[in-house]
């Protein structure tokens, strides 16, 4: 798990900032963001090139879906 922890900590911060932009939200980013590392790590060893761990086909991919997922659960909870 180093090599994960390694490559998370190179984007974290511009993780959050994607999330933000979706969820406009910081305790809703955080949870979106931790979701979707849970997912990226769970999958990590199935990444044939650990290079392109931050590219949008991995880690920010799972990120934006997560985030695009969150807002969709809200607006369907408000509208409720």
């Amino acid at each position: 798990y180093e090599l994960f922890e390694q490559k998370y900590k190179e984007c974290e911060k511009s993780l959050f900032l994607v999330a933000f932009a979706y969820l406009h939200n910081p305790e809703d980013t955080k949870d979106c963001v931790q979701e979707a590392v849970l997912s990226a790590l769970k999958s990590f060893n199935s990444l044939n090139n650990k290079e392109f761990f931050k590219t949008s086909n991995f880690i920010e991919g799972i990120l934006t879906n997560s985030s695009r997922k969150s807002v969709g659960d809200k607006l369907s909870n408000s509208i409720l």
